[in-house]
């Protein structure tokens, strides 16, 4: 049984291989092979490494676990990577809206 857990544990995270972790790099968003960031669509191979649209359609296996690259896609990265987006333009916006109340009240106090 041991053993079993073992051979299960290594092919779910080959050598090298990092989770990413997104409570504590929750502004670095996840790059694809190619270092281009992320975006939708995400694709995964069948060992579930995530590839852009782009590399799926020009590499016909994954070239960290050499398995086919499908049309499967990540949909729960999606999700987060469209959350963090979203919420770094509200904070942007935010910061816009501030920014503009502040030389509102400087021209009205001058």
């Amino acid at each position: 049984m041991e053993k079993m857990t073992k051979n299960f544990e290594e092919t779910r995270q080959p050598s090298g291989i990092k989770p990413v972790d997104f409570k504590r790099n929750a502004r670095q968003y996840p790059e694809c092979l190619c270092m281009i960031e992320l975006s939708e669509p995400i694709y995964q191979c069948e060992s579930g490494h995530n590839m852009c649209s782009k590399c799926t359609k020009e590499t016909p296996v994954c070239p960290i676990c050499r398995k086919p690259t499908g049309k499967m896609r990540n949909w729960q990265l999606e999700e987060i990577v469209a959350y963090y987006r979203a919420e770094d333009k509200l904070k942007e916006m935010e910061t816009l809206q501030h920014i503009l109340y502040n030389e509102c009240q400087k021209k009205r106090d001058s």
